[in-house]
């Protein structure tokens, strides 16, 4: 006679079999009160858990089956597949592994392999995918499975062949039809794709994948909206699709709505954190954000689970560049090259990173390259332009510029590099109107305010009405164009003028009725928006009517008798120094000089002082050892300080920087000392410049050769002290 445990045992068989899941489950844990280590009822009882979506309680007794019975291949496929209902892919994997070594069955290296895609290891599923069909030929999910991998992979040919296997095996196979679209559409033959979609929906309408599928499709048109929209479907569908996650965060950042982004990469993240394409994904969205820092240590992180992730290494080259550490921007190009010698946007990296090294002819062949491969990339054609333009081959680079702008006529990148090569070739009426460019670009200090205002740009008029006026770039800027407004004193209206903060203390004292506050101060009611590097255009300037009335900078005479009595009397010429400005200047590199260069041309014949505020590690020693330079930088409170001192000079000698912009504004001589590629308002092959009439410029001939320029100075400088 048969015993309780038999008969729940065979009772939770039978309603296996026929579907009935409640009573199973109440059989098998009945068979189990009576035999708790009955390895048949742990393993069954974990089988129908999972079919009833508790793997969490699967887990439990599988583990309990695994304790009895170490040895069973399909324990340890079922703990598989708990594990990766529950997000543990890693694990799963393992337990596959361990069902494959006791019997290596296809559908476990289907399933593995299933794993392996969602760990991002991609050629390991390959491999599992094909041991499968080895095993059973006609097995359509391990062919669809392999097209799924290999679409990771963008080789859509043999993806789209695997899928259509599949498919002649199972014509009704809606996910082979999800894959195929995919296929599809990397080949570009996007109406096939969404063709193949709709096939895949008349199946299946209510399959995720179908949505995310033509949500990829509308991302490669670039009909991003429509795009979002078939990713939020998908997810509706599933809120743990992983790949419509980070789909999703792609289409934010081409969006623009990079913190969106960063929150979609973080779902997917949330649900595995293995997950390398999601790194990969976080570090862009970070990046579009300008969080260098963090967006490098999620390229790190894509590229410590995907070290051939190629993408990854040009986004780490790219946050490398942001964060000035050039030689690791480098470096991470080259990786990404190594793995993809074609990869146009690693050369356009690698090419960046070289001409900011000043390997400017390194710069022209990768860019070259870039251009040769993709000939309709308008990045690879602006890339190639800059380098031309900073090694002063102009029409070259009105070349590749205007290439740029006729595959986009509204590539705002590409005329306001332009604007800045006509300006140093001195064709002001076009130069000017391309500039304007920049505001397009949000480049310099433009805020949301212009979107309510338009800037003006002199053709209305604003007697009685108040101007505000702010800077956008340097202090250089800022004081080169700061003599513009003057010219509304005839205009009848009243100017409020938003500047830099270092320079409102100075520029608040100047003897004009203009109200000058901080950038960053509350902003006043006002009718008339002006930005300041807009001035030329808004006036009609050209290269014969810059307005150059000089001094139109001066020191307070309190300052400047501060500065008098500090100085003592004169016994000899006074000469001021300035070797570099801002380490943060994207051309830095180029104009700032180590001071050791000019110890050369300090001697016993003048009097020596520094306008250095801040003072570079490098330069520190060379001024530690010459006490022939007076250093005053204890005692600058700010640029009132600077432009007392200037006062009480003879001359200056400065690299283009803030102080030669404050020296030619105050009228003081000044003799700048230029790089081979010198900024555009130095035009080119002149020794004078009609922005400040008393500047002398001093050019390399060569790039970095500061030597030359020093034996040009010298023969000038022994003149100027013999006639004063």
């Amino acid at each position: 006679m048969a015993s309780s445990a038999e008969k729940a045992w065979a009772r939770a068989l039978s309603s296996l079999e026929t579907g009935q899941l409640d009573e199973a489950e109440r059989s098998f844990k009945k068979l189990l009160e009576a035999q708790p280590k009955h390895f048949g009822g742990l393993n069954l009882l974990a089988v129908v858990l999972i079919q009833r979506g508790r793997p969490e309680e699967a887990e439990r007794y599988l583990r309990r089956a695994l304790n009895e019975n170490s040895k069973s291949d399909s324990t340890h496929y079922n703990y598989g597949m708990v594990l990766a209902m529950l997000n543990r892919p890693a694990e799963a994997a393992e337990q596959f592994t361990k069902a494959l070594a006791l019997n290596p069955s296809a559908e476990t290296f289907n399933s593995r392999g299933t794993i392996f895609n969602r760990l991002g290891q991609y050629v390991e599923a390959i491999a599992d995918f094909d041991k499968a069909i080895s095993i059973n030929p006609r097995y359509p999910d391990a062919y669809s499975n392999k097209g799924a991998s290999l679409a990771e992979l963008e080789l859509w040919d043999q993806s789209l062949s695997a899928h259509g296997t599949a498919l002649s095996l199972r014509s009704d196979f809606a996910e082979a039809w999800v894959g195929v679209g995919r296929a599809l559409s990397g080949l570009g033959r996007s109406d096939d794709a969404l063709s193949a979609f709709d096939k895949a929906l008349a199946i299946n309408p209510g399959m995720p994948n179908v949505w995310f599928g033509r949500a990829m499709v509308f991302f490669t048109l670039k009909r991003y909206g429509e795009a979002l929209e078939a990713s939020d479907r998908a997810l509706a569908l599933d809120p743990n699709f992983l790949r419509a996650w980070t789909g999703r965060g792609d289409i934010l950042c081409e969006l623009n709505r990079y913190d969106e982004g960063v929150v979609a990469f973080d779902k997917a993240l949330a649900l595995e954190t293995r997950y390398s394409i999601a790194w990969l994904g976080r570090g862009n969205a970070l990046f579009g954000l300008k969080d260098y820092q963090e967006a490098l240590v999620a390229y790190d992180k894509a590229l410590a689970l995907g070290p051939a992730l190629t993408t990854a290494w040009i986004g780490r080259g790219n946050c490398c560049f942001e964060l000035k550490r050039n030689e690791e921007a480098r470096e991470a190009h080259e990786q990404a090259l190594k793995l993809e010698p074609t990869s146009v946007a690693a050369l356009i990296g690698l090419g960046t990173v070289q001409s900011d090294m000043r390997q400017d002819g390194l710069a022209i062949a990768n860019f070259y390259k870039a251009t040769a491969l993709a000939p309709d990339d308008k990045a690879a054609w602006i890339g190639l332009g800059k380098v031309y333009y900073e090694s002063n081959r102009d029409a070259e680079a009105l070349q590749s510029f205007q290439r740029a702008l006729e595959l986009d006529p509204d590539y705002h990148e590409a005329h306001y590099n332009k604007s800045l090569v006509k300006l140093a070739l001195g064709d002001y009426d076009e130069g000017w109107r391309l500039f304007e460019s920049r505001r397009k670009m949000r480049f310099g200090h433009l805020t949301v305010r212009d979107e309510t205002h338009q800037p003006w740009l002199g053709e209305t008029d604003v007697s009685g009405k108040t101007v505000f006026a702010f800077a956008e770039q340097g202090l250089g800027d800022t004081i080169q164009f700061y003599r513009y407004l003057k010219n509304f004193e005839s205009l009848g209206c009243h100017v409020v003028f938003e500047a830099p903060p270092p320079l409102v203390p100075l520029l608040a004292e100047q003897k004009k009725p203009i109200r000058v506050i901080a950038r960053g101060d509350a902003t006043p009611k006002f009718d008339v928006l002006f930005p300041l590097m807009s001035a030329p255009l808004a006036f009609k300037t050209t290269l014969g009517t810059i307005p150059a009335s000089i001094p139109y900078l001066s020191a307070s005479s309190d300052r400047a008798a501060l500065w008098r009595n500090r100085l003592g009397a004169k016994r000899k010429t006074r000469i001021g120094l300035a070797w570099s400005g801002s380490p943060g200047s994207v051309n830095d590199v180029r104009r700032s000089i180590p001071l050791k260069f000019l110890l050369p041309i300090i001697g016993d014949n003048a009097e020596w002082f520094s306008l250095q505020k801040d003072v570079r590690d490098g330069d520190q020693e060379s001024l530690n050892a010459t006490p022939a330079i007076i250093k005053h930088a204890e005692t600058f409170t700010d640029f009132r300080d600077t432009a007392a001192l200037i006062a009480e000079l003879d001359l200056v000698i400065s690299v283009d920087c803030v102080i030669s912009h404050l020296a030619g504004a105050m009228g003081k001589p000044v003799w700048i000392l230029l790089a081979y590629h010198a900024d555009y308002r130095y035009l080119r092959d002149r020794d004078d410049n009609p922005w400040y009439p008393t500047a002398r410029l001093f050019r390399q001939k060569m790039e970095g050769d500061w030597t030359s320029v020093i034996d040009l100075l010298q023969p000038k400088l022994s003149e100027f002290l013999h006639s004063n």
